[in-house]
């Protein structure tokens, strides 16, 4: 069976619901892990969004990478950007460079992906003094009671605005390195 970490931060939300739908989506083909580049807390919205379209994430606790061994995983995949900070034992190179030799395209891809990226930044309209960044929610679900709300969506965008924008009431507690 192979194994899968996901990693964040903190390993207190996105991670969290990763290894949720990981397990749930993944049962008895894939063991999953989460852990943060520090460890926090499992956060109750996490916790409460995952529970509404029921995934029961709330024995999940939040780990420190430095508890695992990268070599007891398949596939290590950083969320919220922090791939560019995972110790180098985690980070794949050759991995990377076998898919670039098996896909000459993939280089290229990834520089036009770079090159719009620079582009929208150039060009992008502010919004009060701030980049607007389109957002695309696809909600997949069995049935009508398995769905959720543009309000319930709505409301974890406005979540993630504040982890980005640092408005959120545990920003203290962030280190500094981030």
């Amino acid at each position: 069976m192979k194994k899968v970490m996901f990693v964040c931060k903190r390993n207190s939300c996105r991670s969290q619901m990763a290894e949720g739908f990981a397990r749930t989506l993944g049962a008895g083909k894939i063991a999953v892990t989460s852990s943060g580049l520090e460890s926090s807390r499992v956060h109750p919205t996490a916790i409460q969004v995952m529970d509404e379209i029921g995934i029961d994430i709330s024995n999940q606790t939040s780990n420190p990478l430095s508890d695992f061994q990268a070599e007891e995983y398949d596939a290590v995949i950083s969320l919220c950007g922090c791939g560019v900070n995972l110790p180098e034992d985690w980070v794949t190179q050759e991995v990377f460079e076998a898919q670039l030799r098996e896909n000459p395209a993939l280089a290229q891809k990834m520089a036009d992906i770079e090159a719009h990226t620079q582009n929208a930044l150039a060009t992008s309209r502010l919004v009060n003094g701030r980049i607007e960044i389109p957002v695309v929610v696809n909600v997949l679900y069995r049935t009508t009671a398995e769905n959720i709300s543009l309000a319930q969506i709505q409301s974890q965008i406005d979540v993630l605005n504040q982890d980005f924008n640092a408005q959120n009431s545990d920003y203290n507690q962030v280190p500094a390195l981030f």
